[in-house]
């Protein structure tokens, strides 16, 4: 935004060259691309975690850093995909015993169909 200054006023005007509210077409958010940082992050960060002998109570610590940890590294790889800086990555990660039972997790958003996306990965070390 530029500003002017008109007879001590000070007024706002968009600079209609230089500001778009899409983002160029080579910085949208893509999905797969996305999917493959993540893909590569989980394994290395798990095998760290799970090759610990814990108790059950030091194993739920060990999974609250596990999550922290998985969500910050993901939200960092993201944004060194330096896409446009307006995105803004929002990172679930959930971590459980599957003893042979499923799980599903659900969520809702609002978005633009235009250029925001979800990159879904299930990771699991049996």
């Amino acid at each position: 935004i530029n500003y002017k200054m008109e007879r001590g006023k000070r007024s706002a005007q968009a600079d209609s060259a230089n500001y778009s509210i899409r983002p160029p077409f080579k910085d949208k958010f893509r999905a797969a691309e996305a999917k493959a940082v993540i893909e590569r992050i989980i394994p290395d960060i798990v095998l760290k975690h799970s090759t610990l002998q814990l108790s059950q109570s030091e194993a739920v610590d060990r999974r609250e850093q596990l999550s922290k940890e998985l969500s910050q590294q993901v939200n960092q790889a993201l944004k060194d995909l330096k896409k446009d800086e307006r995105y803004k990555f929002v990172v679930q990660v959930t971590v459980g015993q599957t003893n042979g039972q499923g799980f599903r997790v659900a969520s809702r958003c609002y978005w633009d169909e235009d250029t925001d996306d979800v990159a879904f990965v299930s990771f699991s070390n049996d």
